[in-house]
């Protein structure tokens, strides 16, 4: 009875947290009545094994969270960039928040807790744009980025910083995410936005988890505050550092001038859109201002900076560059089942397979055997 009133308790909590409706959780979970759901949560009802799953799925909850009796082993605090869709956060909250408890659950499994390594923090209290963007010059460095920062930066935050990047459908007008705990922090990106509009927001995050400020509740580019100055400024300096803007910049310097083309298909091969290109370089003091907003404003290059950008595909890692080859390694091992694994990754178990493959992965290989190392 106690159990039974227990995972009701549960329930009712997990549903009222996302806020979710009795009756859209009872519909969702194929209850013919409200009234089934009602005595589940109450304890006057049992829930049955496939409800409980059809409703932790719901609810983006694992299984196990409401079969435990103790209490969620992680605090997370979440900040918003750019959000209109305040509505439909909750949910997605909840599976962010669930993305990153399975995470920390594997990183613990394979011992990668104590290997993490520290985060270049930023401990200067006030910026001016000049200076932000010097730091983020300064990180593009110490990440060790490379001559195209912004193509490097997810997989390196993920692989070398531990700052796991997941992507996740946002509504419309929501582009990004941290999330933090004090074990780790997170980055979420809107999978449905462009590839370069995806670079930029993370290099924006990622400033907010090294600055030690105190967060908000969301932030975003209409934002006017100094901190999101300071973050954008960043983001231009950490994907654009001066040495790889300047090699390009270079190439026109003879001609003395630039042309649409060549600035669209640099920002492209740069991974940045075409106004963070141009705006880059108005900030170094190489063209001027007026000149950047006239050319921004150009139908030709808007034309040109669209026949270009078509042939890019929009498609992103799923979930996470780097969760994937987890939950495929605690597969291999035996730590999860392809079942659990098929949870942990929000799919379908039939569509297993085919996410593995995708990250180079065969279920039929036998990955077990051993080098000997001298």
């Amino acid at each position: 009875m106690k159990k039974r009133e227990g995972i009701g308790k549960r329930l009712r909590e997990t549903r009222r947290s996302i806020e979710m409706t009795l009756k859209e959780a009872a519909k969702k979970a194929g209850f013919r009545n409200y009234q089934t759901l009602a005595k589940i949560e109450g304890g006057k009802r049992s829930v049955k094994a496939m409800e409980l799953a059809r409703l932790a799925d719901i609810y983006a909850r694992d299984i196990s969270f409401f079969l435990s009796p103790s209490p969620a082993r992680y605090s997370f605090s979440i900040s918003w960039r750019k959000s209109k869709e305040t509505k439909k956060l909750p949910i997605i909250e909840q599976t962010l928040k669930t993305l990153l408890e399975r995470y920390l659950s594997l990183e613990e499994k394979f011992g990668m807790k104590e290997r993490r390594p520290s985060l270049p923090l930023i401990v200067k209290k006030h910026l001016s744009y000049e200076s932000a963007a010097e730091l983020g010059e300064e990180c593009a460095k110490l990440l060790g980025l490379g001559k195209r920062p912004a193509l490097s930066l997810s997989y390196t935050l993920e692989k070398d910083r531990n700052i796991p990047v997941f992507y996740l459908k946002l509504p419309g007008g929501t582009s990004a995410a941290t999330i933090s705990s004090n074990d780790i922090s997170a980055i979420c990106i809107n999978s449905n936005e462009a590839p370069w509009r995806r670079n930029f927001d993370i290099a924006h995050e990622f400033f907010h988890i090294i600055y030690p400020s105190k967060s908000d509740s969301s932030c975003g580019l209409n934002d006017t505050t100094n901190i999101e100055k300071w973050a954008n400024a960043f983001a231009s300096g950490l994907l654009l550092p001066t040495d790889v803007v300047q090699k390009f910049f270079n190439r026109f310097r003879t001609k003395k001038e630039l042309t649409v083309l060549n600035l669209v298909m640099g920002a492209n091969d740069l991974g940045v859109s075409t106004a963070a290109l141009v705006w880059r370089i108005v900030n170094l003091g190489w063209i001027k201002r007026i000149d950047a907003e006239e050319l921004l404003q150009s139908d030709i290059l808007k034309a040109q900076d669209r026949e270009i950008r078509s042939q890019i595909s929009w498609e992103s890692p799923h979930l996470s560059n780097h969760f994937v080859p987890m939950v495929f390694k605690a597969v291999s091992e035996g730590f999860l089942s392809r079942a659990k694994a098929a949870e942990y990754l929000m799919i379908n178990l039939a569509n297993l397979d085919t996410v593995f493959l995708k990250e180079g992965f065969y279920t039929d290989e036998d990955y077990s055997i051993k080098v000997p190392i001298t």
